[in-house]
């Protein structure tokens, strides 16, 4: 760097002048590339300094959060594998409510009782594994199965009071057009099974009909609806 520059960058501002230089006669004009850098450097070197370690410590911090993240649902998954009762899946879901595992140990809880025929128990372990998986978009889907399967369960129990509600929310799974096609086979074929236990072979077929109209021949429950028609021939005498 020429000694001219270093002069004039060396001089004082008069007492009481706050405000910035900038030279703007022939040497600024022809300084070279050093020149440019040091000029550079002297004017913005602490704010590029600070900006820098600022960025660092994001992305150190970024790091962690992410690596503390991983390591928090690996110890939950271990916890959870440990499980082996609904007793104990029930007491780690109800620890962990606030991450969608416990979502995922509510509905194995509620599979379990409804196997045992506990269906009062079920629906409300269904019930709330749909309540934690509320609100998240990329369990959309597990919300819609846990619906599914709280309304079957509800159904069983056998209640009149508890057989309404759980048609209502069948006919609201059913008809949601935007849903999972798994899950609305899943509740037309819960309707029609209901109105066959009513012996009203009339809903029943209303409901296979719509099966045959809204899903794929390749949706698992239309296979559920074949063994269901070769039980009730009935079924089949109208259309």
């Amino acid at each position: 760097m020429s000694n001219q520059m270093k002069n004039r960058f060396s001089q004082k501002k008069p007492a009481g002048d706050d405000r910035n230089l900038v030279l703007v006669d022939d040497d600024f004009q022809d300084a070279d590339f050093e020149d440019r850098v040091w000029l550079f450097w002297q004017r913005h070197g602490k704010r590029t300094v600070a900006a820098g370690v600022t960025l660092f410590l994001a992305i150190i911090a970024a790091i962690v959060y992410v690596q503390v993240g991983k390591m928090r649902v690996a110890a939950m998954e271990a916890e959870y594998a440990k499980t082996e009762t609904a007793e104990q899946k029930l007491a780690f879901a109800k620890a962990h409510e606030s991450d969608p595992i416990a979502g995922t140990a509510y509905f194995a809880v509620g599979t379990e009782f409804s196997e045992a025929g506990k269906f009062a128990e079920a629906a409300e372990a269904f019930v709330n594994a749909a309540r934690v998986f509320s609100g998240k978009e990329e369990f959309n889907t597990m919300q819609s199965r846990a619906n599914v399967a709280f309304a079957a369960a509800l159904a069983r129990t056998g209640t009149p009071e508890n057989i309404a509600s759980a048609k209502d929310e069948l006919k609201k799974l059913a008809n949601a057009t935007t849903a999972d096609p798994l899950y609305r086979g899943q509740a037309m074929y819960e309707l029609a099974v209901a109105a066959l236990a009513e012996n009203n072979f009339d809903e029943a077929r209303l409901w296979i009909n719509e099966m045959d109209r809204s899903l794929e021949p390749t949706n698992f429950w239309q296979e559920r609806k074949r063994a269901l028609l070769t039980l009730e021939p009935q079924l089949v005498l109208k259309n």
